[in-house]
């Protein structure tokens, strides 16, 4: 994880050593899986939309023990997701932006 310390509130990010042809993306409360997605990094910046089912949105319980885990090649860099707010309705969207080097 590549964090600014004197740019606050900005957008971190998850540097990959090496080319990827694909990140797997999990949404977890704390250990239990809610979601996963893959995606396919292009050359240019891309933003992906995860939008949560009905049960996934559902089956979460504490939406303070959220974080997303991203896995490429057996590598696993978690983000704990700390402002989370509990919907009070409708569907759920995560958004995440990637670029293959």
């Amino acid at each position: 994880m590549v964090d600014e310390p004197d740019v606050p509130n900005d957008d971190d990010y998850i540097l990959s050593p090496t080319t990827i042809s694909t990140l797997t993306v999990e949404l977890r409360q704390g250990t239990t899986l809610i979601a996963t997605r893959v995606i396919t990094p292009s050359a240019l910046f891309e933003t992906t939309v995860i939008t949560l089912t009905g049960p996934e949105a559902a089956s979460i319980t504490n939406w303070a023990d959220l974080a997303l885990w991203f896995d490429v090649d057996g590598d696993i860099a978690k983000l704990k997701l700390t402002t989370m707010p509990t919907p009070l309705a409708g569907p759920v969207y995560l958004y995440i932006r990637t670029r293959a080097a």
